[in-house]
């Protein structure tokens, strides 16, 4: 029986915890570890005491646990794992777009911001980024050269040095190249991408074979780069679908991304059959993993467990009917002390009315919602997935949603 170690924020494995059971037919027991717990440890001594606990493979769910768990295979050697290289500069996204560039194709400007004198006037609109990943609450677009001028002040860089100081630590035990540890700290300057839908491919690498899971399609708050909902499956048209998997395929195969769990963002224009490739994640969709499991039978993080335990996955997807999982994620403009989350018993309705939905609130009672990870200048408070028909029209119950659960929680703006 092989012991497998599983590392993510704590609100995903306390959620895994609730429902998840690892698959039965391989011989794998799982154990979990909370990512938090390793930013008040020395990280060398964490990590050699990691080691020398037995596991036969480590599993991260999130960016930072994904590079530091292909890190900690690696160490074991564990051969069923991506190359540490190949993870980090798949996260860099400067790095990444180069990677994109060279094997399937980009046209846009890709610059980091310290040369940002190198671009002139008549480039703008562009677009702008933390160049390390899982930084999506600082993306903004930028009219003009002035904007990108105050945007690079020394309060988003004060604010990025904050944010990093858990990747340098990686970054210095896992002794990575020049380009990526001098980027860390850096912003990257895009073209914007085309107007169009949003959507994330989650699927995994194994033996360089890659398979999908299925297409989920991203919808915005309006006027704001803030998802407000996220619908699975999403069904594009045939030819449509097997054009941006040969895509996805041809990136992941070229880039060497080996043995692991990813997700890719596109947009698409359904009209003129052409999409763009946004960005690559070295983890699974951790947000659409029981959307996923439910609708298909498959759970992503079954696939993550047979790579690292050496089985060849087997496994097919099942969809049940026309069923659709949407999740609803609840935000407000202004900052707020959580004074009160819900009870069971105040979610009574909401269980009544869906049997197998699920709710997460992102902050607990005591906590700013700026505590935790937000994008836009907006913040998030909870989020609920409801299971319907695919025909059904969402709008018709997701503002409803969220006024029941208003009714039940207690925000005190700051």
């Amino acid at each position: 029986m092989k012991k497998i170690l599983i590392i993510a924020p704590s609100h995903y494995i306390e959620e895994l915890k609730a429902y998840y059971i690892a698959p039965s037919e391989i011989e794998v027991t799982i154990e979990y570890y909370q990512e938090e717990l390793l930013s008040g440890e020395d990280l060398r001594m964490a990590t050699e005491r990691l080691v020398l606990q037995g596991y036969d493979g480590f599993v991260g769910l999130v960016d930072w646990s994904s590079l530091f768990a292909a890190y900690l295979n690696k160490l074991i050697g564990n051969r069923h794992t991506p190359a540490v290289s190949v993870v980090a500069a798949l996260q860099d996204k400067l790095c990444s777009r180069k990677l994109q560039a060279k094997h399937v194709g980009y046209k846009g400007l890709a610059l980091d911001s310290k040369y940002a004198n190198q671009i002139k006037a008549s480039e703008f609109p562009l677009f702008i980024k933390p160049r390390r990943a899982a930084m999506s609450f600082m993306a903004q677009e930028l009219k003009s050269p002035e904007e990108l001028s105050d945007y690079c002040s020394i309060e988003n860089q004060i604010l990025l040095n904050e944010k990093n100081e858990e990747w340098r630590k990686l970054y210095e035990i896992i002794g990575i190249g020049d380009e990526l540890t001098s980027g860390i700290d850096s912003f990257v300057v895009e073209s914007l991408l085309p107007h169009g839908l949003q959507v994330t491919l989650d699927g995994f690498v194994q033996s360089k074979k890659v398979k999908f899971f299925g297409f989920t399609k991203s919808v915005f708050l309006p006027n704001h780069i803030s998802f407000k909902r996220f619908d699975y499956p999403y069904h594009l048209p045939r030819r449509l679908v097997r054009k941006i998997e040969r895509h996805a395929q041809k990136f992941v195969k070229k880039s060497g991304f080996n043995n692991s769990l990813f997700n890719i963002e596109y947009k698409i224009d359904i009209e003129s059959r052409t999409f763009a490739l946004v960005e690559i994640n070295t983890r699974p969709s951790s947000q659409f993993m029981y959307s996923i499991s439910t609708i298909t039978g498959v759970h992503p993080l079954d696939a993550a467990l047979y790579i690292v335990s050496g089985n060849k996955f087997r496994r097919r997807l099942k969809p049940i009917g026309r069923t659709m999982a949407s999740v609803c994620v609840f935000r407000q403009s202004s900052d707020a002390i959580v004074k009160k989350i819900p009870t069971q018993a105040d979610l009574r309705w909401f269980y009544d009315r869906y049997p197998t939905g699920k709710w997460k609130a992102y902050a607990l009672p005591g906590e700013k919602l700026s505590d935790h990870p937000n994008d836009s200048h907006t913040y998030r408070y909870a989020e609920m997935t409801v299971f319907h028909q695919s025909d059904k029209p969402i709008h018709d119950f997701e503002d409803s949603l969220k006024h029941s659960f208003d009714k039940v929680v207690l925000l005190k703006d700051l």
